[in-house]
């Protein structure tokens, strides 16, 4: 019978809420139960999708893949929880294949072409031996070029004095120094050297050697006078003063210049001295030079000799009014160059103190 007795509101919640307990185990509909499919399964019991000309079981639709967790690391994503997501191997699979990688790409290296093995290794020793000759070819050439250079001391083939007979020096003034008025100075200065080397060749050749044979006095004492002016004269000046210059011109250097001006005066000296040949002056033979008394003298005895003389007085004045103005134009140089006398000195005192502390170590 049932329970009479009368029930607490508690009891009345409580039952209504067990009544609706989500923990309970309740039964779930069968969906295969449902009527349309009973029907359906009844109609096609017997069909099996296996048979030929049965009719196939519908494929049951695929669950859509869950999205895989993305982060802020871009292509190479490797997932928000340290993972290798679908997307990072994709996106990495996509870039290796494109940059030549393992599925191979636009940038895959191309693969060797199969060739025959003889004719291969034939071509190849060919190759080998035409580049073996480039190769012996090109060392025979670069050692005939250090053959050179080593010659020539390292620089510039020598093209002075005599081309292609006798060089000992490389002789470019216009190639070498850039600056026009140095160069200028240096070509007059060039000038006086040739007319010194032609005078004292003449004074030589022609002025002693005739004093020697027309029986002056002091004939061969003279001829051997001027042949030790010729074989100092023309060397002394080439290496004191006009390299000297040349140098000095090409490297712009002070202490050069003031060397140059040094010896240099010293040629006037001798050029003013070589003109008028004091004949009791020095102790030195009457008719070793061609100079204005010389050449009074020989005029005394022998007209002949006397006018090879007069000759020689011209070419050695023509030497002291060049040197006199070559001395001048290179005394403009220097100065329109910014240098000083002082200038040249302190250079001069610097390379002397480096020169001794060098010899002295």
């Amino acid at each position: 019978p049932p329970d009479s007795r009368p029930r607490s509101p508690y009891t009345r919640l409580t039952e209504a809420t067990m009544a609706d307990n989500p923990f309970e185990e309740r039964a779930e509909p069968n969906p295969f139960q449902d009527p349309s499919v009973t029907a359906s399964a009844g109609q096609g019991a017997n069909d099996n999708p296996f048979e030929s000309g049965g009719s196939p079981a519908p494929a049951a639709p695929a669950a859509p893949a869950a999205p895989a967790p993305t982060s802020t690391f871009g292509a190479y994503d490797t997932g928000a929880y340290g993972g290798g997501g679908a997307a990072a191997s994709s996106a990495y699979n996509a870039s290796s294949s494109s940059y030549g990688g393992v599925g191979g790409g636009a940038y895959d290296a191309p693969k060797p072409a199969a060739t025959n093995g003889t004719g291969a290794s034939s071509v190849t020793v060919r190759e080998l031996e035409e580049r073996e000759r480039q190769l012996k070819r090109r060392e025979e050439e670069l050692a005939r070029r250090e053959r050179e250079l080593s010659a020539s001391g390292g620089g510039r083939p020598k093209n002075w004095p005599l081309p292609g007979y006798w060089v000992i020096w490389y002789h470019d003034i216009d190639g070498d120094i850039r600056n026009e008025q140095v160069a200028s100075a240096v070509k007059m200065t060039y000038y006086s050297f040739l007319l010194l080397t032609l005078s004292l060749v003449y004074n030589f050749l022609f002025c002693a050697t005739a004093a020697m044979f027309t029986g002056m006095e002091s004939g061969f004492a003279a001829w051997l006078m001027a042949l030790v002016y010729l074989i100092t004269g023309v060397p002394g000046a080439f290496y004191l003063w006009y390299k000297r210059l040349y140098s000095a011109a090409k490297n712009d250097s002070a202490m050069n210049y003031l060397w140059f001006f040094l010896i240099y005066l010293v040629h006037v000296a001798f050029c003013f001295y070589a003109f008028i040949a004091p004949t009791a002056a020095f102790s030195t033979p009457t008719y070793s030079l061609a100079g204005i008394m010389s050449t009074t003298a020989a005029m005394e005895k022998n007209k002949g000799t006397g006018g090879v003389y007069a000759f020689g007085v011209c070419l050695f004045a023509v030497t002291l009014a060049v040197s006199i103005n070559a001395v001048r134009m290179v005394y403009a140089a220097f100065r329109g160059g910014g240098h000083t006398l002082g200038e040249a000195r302190d250079q001069a005192r610097r390379e002397g103190i480096r020169t001794a502390a060098s010899s002295a170590v």
